[in-house]
């Protein structure tokens, strides 16, 4: 499979410090912060886990989330992996529109096991 990117752009993804480690149901959920401070906020850490929550129901699929504060309008979607892989940028803490696109955006590819291109997304996005 691969990358999948909205934009086309793949970012290099280096060191992760782990933002949250929880078993649930017997199965171990990650979420990672890629680059900057760890998170400070009660309130962004649990809304990022809403986000891994929301995309792993949606897709009845185990993913890894990986929130990059370098790269802050970064939407990569690694499918190349025994479990998909989905890095976003810190915008999603920000911008609650950016947050909706990047869910709607790995959930379908994740969902189709390829990269959607932009007129597609476009088109997904006008019917939700």
């Amino acid at each position: 499979m691969g990358k999948s990117s909205f934009d086309g752009q793949y970012s290099a993804v280096g060191r992760a410090e782990t933002l949250n480690y929880r078993a649930v149901a017997g199965r171990r959920r990650r979420c990672s912060i890629l680059y900057g401070p760890k998170l400070n906020d009660m309130e962004d850490e649990q809304f990022i886990e809403r986000i891994h929550l929301k995309i792993e129901r949606l897709t009845e699929r185990r993913v890894d989330l990986e929130i990059d504060r370098e790269e802050v309008n970064q939407l990569q979607v690694d499918l190349g992996l025994e479990i998909p892989r989905v890095v976003l940028g810190s915008n999603v803490l920000r911008y609650s529109g950016f947050a909706r696109m990047c869910i709607e955006y790995a959930v379908e590819s994740i969902r189709r096991q390829r990269t959607i291109d932009t007129l597609e997304f476009h088109l997904l996005l006008a019917r939700n």
